[in-house]
């Protein structure tokens, strides 16, 4: 099937590949939430995020049925009563299953195994020379926790299979990375894709976590028929780990993996954002409000923003470092410049963000005093979970930075020059997945060059309105071409190629899948298990293996407060 040129067609395109296949979704996140009210009542609410936004216009299309953890107190309630939600509220047309976790698993899984370790490998956050350190409590961790977690998962998803006639699934994430394989090992033979939206980091990094995770997360991605990264950097990288870490057989020029179970196909698909969402969320009354505000506090001043979350993949520290660099080398920007920081508290739970936000407001109040006057404050840092004001901000801006250690893709960088008001210039890292989009009508940083990253700063607030013009127009096309909906119809076309195959499965592997381990026992049965030697060239097409357990059905798919602190 032609991609779609009109917009416009996709959503009908969308249903036409699905067909009469009913979708199971599986998320750590749900796209709702339930939260108490003044009442005492629990109201559901629904959660923000560029997952759920892409998510949920196929999740109605489909009647799909989607899988998650009930990771607060109040959905773990609402799931004890009754874990099935029809949803939206009031015109249902998809179904919501919140999966009940124990609080004690649900811990471990996610504040010990899922963050920060995996999530600071697969950003390269760690300092190696002291951490991560492994010890017994990390191995319990990773069995009475994320495995578990993985277990609850495909327990419940292999369930939905059962009772559905044509399934496709489509997990999401980091969190479930052993899932695949569970599912296989339960019986599932339903065309399966899994996408990371987080980076997937180069062998030699991988292999920072013991062999007892790397080796079953490779086996449990390797289960499924596609595995879907943002960018193709991050498709390289996990095809190398495949071939350098695990040993298996690579197909770098068709981009698949043979295991045991079968082939697998690894594709790049850059998520994107719905314009139409974005638009009207940024016209809404709520912002109009929050500009006003902004623009009281900035007065003719030019202002710089960033948007993010108070996590240290985004590199925040830097960005102001970079900023005080700007006003020690241009002294006459002073009092003519304002960084509006918009930043929200994250995974207050751990340790590692809890002092990361600290740092954050030590160098803003340092940045404040070496600089700042009565009537200027250089930097109005706002933490607050407010993405209206996020919106407000991005409205408002002259210049946006972006400016992430690492990032699966980073959506702000799209929504910012989407929904700009001034033309803003996007100060953008070369790390961050949408570099790969848009890096031609950026200003290009190395996140780690605080004085590249000042001269950029100064350079976009110098810019002329012509050339300013020019860049914000191409990055609006960019983002308006490939939107979210064109991530996913990507996807679906694929995983029709595989349905169309996967009657051929013979049986489900027979493998226990990714199992617990014992703290004095580590080692693996798997091919994978004894690692092979990194080779100077990538293999080029290896024999053909087609295996007893599932078919080679990826083979056949395409490439392709108001108050302003």
């Amino acid at each position: 099937m032609a991609e779609p040129t009109e917009r416009s067609e996709l959503p009908n395109e969308l249903a036409d590949l699905l067909g009469d296949r009913r979708l199971v979704i599986g998320s750590s996140r749900g796209p709702y939430t339930f939260l108490p009210q003044s009442d005492g009542r629990l109201a559901i609410n629904r959660c923000g995020g560029g997952l759920v936004t892409a998510m949920m216009c196929v999740a109605e299309a489909s009647a799909a049925t989607w899988v998650c953890a009930a990771s607060s107190p109040h959905d773990r309630a609402m799931a004890e009563h009754d874990p099935r939600v029809a949803l939206p509220p009031g015109n249902p047309s998809f179904e919501m299953r919140m999966l009940p976790i124990p609080e004690d698993v649900y811990d471990r899984y996610y504040n010990t195994i899922a963050n920060p370790l995996l999530w600071f490998v697969q950003h390269y956050l760690w300092d190696l020379t002291r951490e991560p350190s492994y010890d017994d409590t990390t191995l319990a961790a990773w069995n009475e926790g994320y495995v578990t977690f993985n277990e609850t998962f495909a327990d419940a998803i292999a369930e939905e299979c059962g009772s559905t006639p044509e399934p496709l699934v489509m997990l999401q994430d980091y969190h479930l990375y052993l899932c695949p394989a569970m599912l296989r090992a339960r019986g599932c033979t339903a065309p399966l894709t899994h996408f990371t939206h987080v980076p997937w980091p180069g062998p030699e990094y991988f292999r920072v976590l013991p062999s007892y995770m790397r080796t079953p997360i490779l086996e449990g991605l390797l289960s499924a028929d596609i595995v879907g990264f943002h960018t193709q950097r991050y498709v390289q990288n996990f095809l190398w780990t495949c071939r350098q870490v695990g040993g298996y057989e690579v197909d770098f020029e068709k981009q698949q993996v043979e295991s045991a179970s079968g082939t697998t196909t690894v594709r790049a698909y850059p998520i994107s954002i719905s314009e139409s969402t974005i638009r009207e969320l940024a016209a809404a009354d709520e912002v109009e409000d929050r500009m006003e505000t902004l623009r009281e506090v900035a007065g003719d001043a030019t202002v710089i923003v960033r948007a993010d979350r108070a996590d240290p993949t985004k590199n925040i520290l830097r960005g102001f470092e970079a900023y005080r660099l700007m006003l020690r080398n241009h002294p006459e920007l002073r009092g003519k410049v304002v960084f509006f920081a918009m930043l929200y508290a994250t995974r207050t739970g751990i340790e590692h963000y809890r002092r990361y936000l600290a740092e954050i407001e030590d160098i803003v109040a340092r940045v404040n005093q070496e600089f700042g006057t009565e009537e200027w404050r250089p930097i109005r840092l706002r933490i607050a979970d407010d993405y209206f004001e996020s919106l407000a901000a991005m409205r408002s801006c002259d210049v946006l930075l972006v400016n992430p250690v690492f990032d699966g893709m980073n959506l702000v960088a799209k929504e910012g020059p989407l929904i700009s008001d001034r033309d803003c210039v996007l100060v953008l890292s070369e790390n961050a997945g949408a570099y790969e989009e848009m890096g031609r009508a950026c200003l290009a940083v190395n996140p780690f060059d605080c004085r590249q990253t000042a001269e950029a700063l100064y350079e976009a607030i110098t810019m002329d309105k012509k050339d300013r013009a020019e860049r914000a127009a191409v990055l609006r096309e960019i983002v308006s071409r490939n939107d979210s909906v064109k991530w996913l119809y990507h996807q679906l076309r694929d995983a029709d190629e595989v349905a169309k195959v996967c009657n051929s499965r013979s049986k489900p592997t027979t493998a226990s899948g990714p199992s617990t381990v014992k703290s004095a026992d580590v080692t693996t049965s798997s091919a994978a298990s004894s690692e092979a030697t990194a080779t100077e060239n990538p293999p080029t097409d290896p024999p053909s293996r087609s295996s007893p357990n599932r078919s080679n059905a990826a083979t056949s798919v395409t490439s392709s407060p108001r108050t302003i602190a």
